[in-house]
């Protein structure tokens, strides 16, 4: 009995050649993108973890100290105006009336805090090198400082509040409401290539633990 010894054709050996180079392709395809994903992921996470550290730094200094409302009143004083909705500076007063500011600086995109009294001068960077800061805006509620009795002559004179008829003296009456901010920010990690990077989008509110009533 003779046995077949042929061997692969040459239309066999391609076949093979073509599949093999198929799985090959494939292979490495899965594993690019397994190896972006990965890559994207950890970038979002080093970002969310750099800002989530910023939002503790601006909660604990909200909670120990109390919203400036006089800073405000000073820069949206006037017969008419209203507090705009968001404001892009949070001013808060320190239990020594120190003054705490924090703000985006756009130009560099970062977020910054600063002791001077005026929030002008003396900013100092508190996000890493890595975070680039899209978005901050700040909320606050009540916009009137709901322990201050401020003298009025108009309802024009306060913001959301009543002035009430005391004779001479008329006042701002406003709702008894715990003084609180809603911090809203977008961010995203500069190191990450274009297409591995992904923005961080955060929201909370903060109330101060400073009551005076």
């Amino acid at each position: 009995m003779k046995r077949d010894k042929r061997g692969f054709t040459f239309i066999e050996l391609l076949v093979v050649i073509a599949v093999f180079s198929l799985m090959i392709v494939i292979i490495i395809g899965i594993f690019v993108t397994l190896s972006s994903t990965q890559r994207r992921l950890s970038y979002t996470l080093q970002a969310e973890t750099d800002i989530r550290y910023v939002l503790e730094v601006m909660g604990q200094e909200i909670r120990g100290n109390a919203l400036d409302y006089d800073y405000y009143a000073n820069i949206y004083s006037g017969a008419g105006q209203t507090f705009p909705e968001p404001i892009n500076i949070l001013a808060l007063r320190g239990r020594q009336q120190e003054q705490i500011c924090f703000g985006l600086d756009s130009s560099n995109e970062v977020i910054r805090m600063t002791l001077d009294e005026g929030c002008e001068t003396g900013w100092q960077t508190i996000t890493t090198s890595k975070v680039r800061v899209k978005e901050l805006n700040f909320f606050i509620s009540p916009h009137e400082d709901p322990y201050n009795t401020r003298l009025c002559t108009s309802p024009d004179d306060c913001f959301y509040g009543t002035c009430l008829d005391n004779g001479d003296n008329d006042y701002c009456q406003y709702t008894d409401e715990h003084p609180k901010v809603t911090i809203v920010l977008t961010a995203e990690n500069k190191l990450a290539r274009e297409t591995e990077r992904e923005e961080v989008f955060l929201q909370t509110t903060i109330s101060s633990r400073q009551y005076f009533r």
